[in-house]
């Protein structure tokens, strides 16, 4: 978290610390695991790759039977979750913060 804040403007810092204290009331107790970043190259978007990404994370969580957990960035994000089926937990938006939507998929036995 320091090296995360130390990214963000000085006037930024407090709206970002309470932004990612506030997403951590969304975590599971449970153990699970946590997508924390799925990027892909913009010449590389919409051609299937985060699907596939998203999916290897899938399999591995249900075959390790524990729940997967994320904070979609964008509505389009939060919907391509969704095909994947992650549900919504609710809107997060602190301050001037854009709104992110945490997302949790049970495992499929």
């Amino acid at each position: 978290m320091e090296f995360l804040l130390k990214s963000v403007p000085a006037h930024r810092r407090s709206e970002t610390a309470r932004l990612f204290e506030t997403f951590g009331k969304y975590h599971p107790h449970q153990p699970h695991w946590y997508v924390s970043m799925v990027a892909i190259d913009p010449i590389h978007q919409r051609s299937g790759l985060a699907g596939h990404l998203l999916r290897h994370a899938t399999e591995i969580s249900d075959a390790a039977q524990r729940p997967v957990h994320l904070e979609a960035t964008s509505p389009h994000a939060m919907r391509l979750y969704a095909q994947q089926g992650w549900s919504v937990l609710t809107e997060v938006q602190v301050g001037g913060s854009p709104p992110f939507f945490p997302m949790l998929r049970q495992p499929k036995t």
